[in-house]
């Protein structure tokens, strides 16, 4: 629950576990959210620290297992004059790499008196992270680049990626979208994020490993520019099946903290997706009086 709700709110989300079972089972949540890169911070117990490694009961060395399956940093508090660094380091990794971290804390560690002011904390660090603004010359960039993809019949074959980062950005994609005539796909964590009904959305793509529908997947194929709007993973947006990419891309995201540069992209842009792709297309709206020639539903823009 945890990872979903660090999904759905966008914010640091905390789960807490006994020691033994109780953290052994947060396992499979835990990867979730490393893979999925959302913040998550895992705070479990620990026998005392005078019982450790030698009385069987509920003695699991967790951090070491967390560690294992790539949650990092998994870590013992081994003081309590620890765990306020320790925590401030968690909070900070998980909330600018998107991912989850973990405390083991012993029990004994949890009852002693806190070495420091309770208003300790690092404040408005999401604010710190993200920009307030799209950089107007960017989105100008790009502006100037859409139209050179037209052709005798429209624009050329674009279509518009979304993922988990792009949710709550739907009212303006869709309009980018009408505006470019560009098929609409998503992440399975993005499902929802524009109007399912609407006829430029074409699903989901990306179940179990491979496109989830047929539509999606053709879109995919055919295309000649894809529109990352807050993808985690785009290769199966962007690469041939030998994993090498074959289709130009223009990445947007919300910080450049989420910026993954397995991948060329023709152009950057960093701010709230929504802004973003308003931006771009009031600057559309300027250059294409009549908004492009329309295209048949599942085939956008495509050349005459």
């Amino acid at each position: 629950m945890a990872a979903a709700h660090a999904k759905l709110t966008g914010n640091l989300a905390c789960v807490m576990a006994t020691s033994g079972p109780g953290a052994t089972n947060l396992t499979t949540g835990l990867m979730d959210a490393a893979l999925d890169r959302v913040a998550v911070i895992a705070v479990t117990g620990l026998k005392p620290r005078a019982g450790m490694h030698y009385s069987e009961f509920q003695d699991v060395d967790q951090s070491r297992l967390f560690a294992a399956g790539g949650i990092n940093p998994s870590t013992d508090v081994p003081a309590p004059e620890a765990l306020a660094p320790l925590l401030r380091d968690a909070i900070s990794t998980a909330m600018t790499r998107r991912t989850c971290v973990h405390l083991a804390i012993p029990v004994d560690v949890q009852a002693a008196p806190s070495p420091i002011q309770s208003e300790f904390c690092a404040a408005n660090a999401n604010l710190r992270i993200a920009p307030t603004h799209v950089d107007p010359e960017t989105l100008d960039a790009v502006a100037k680049h859409l139209p050179a993809l037209r052709g005798a019949g429209g624009f050329r074959r674009i279509v518009i990626a979304a993922g988990l980062r792009a949710v709550g950005a739907g009212r303006a994609i869709t309009r980018l979208a009408e505006m470019l005539h560009a098929p609409i796909i998503y992440r399975l964590d993005a499902k929802g994020v524009v109007d399912e009904t609407h006829p430029l959305a074409f699903g989901v793509v990306g179940v179990h490993g491979k496109p989830g529908l047929e539509a999606a997947a053709s879109i995919i194929s055919t295309s000649e520019l894809v529109l990352s709007l807050g993808v985690d993973d785009n290769t199966l947006l962007l690469c041939n099946l030998a994993g090498l990419q074959i289709r130009p891309m223009i990445e947007f995201e919300p910080d450049a903290c989420a910026v993954v540069t397995r991948y060329k992209a023709d152009f950057t842009v960093i701010g709230n997706i929504g802004d973003a792709c308003d931006g771009l297309a009031d600057r559309l709206a300027t250059m294409l009086p009549q908004h492009g020639e329309p295209g048949e539903p599942g085939e956008p823009g495509e050349p005459g």
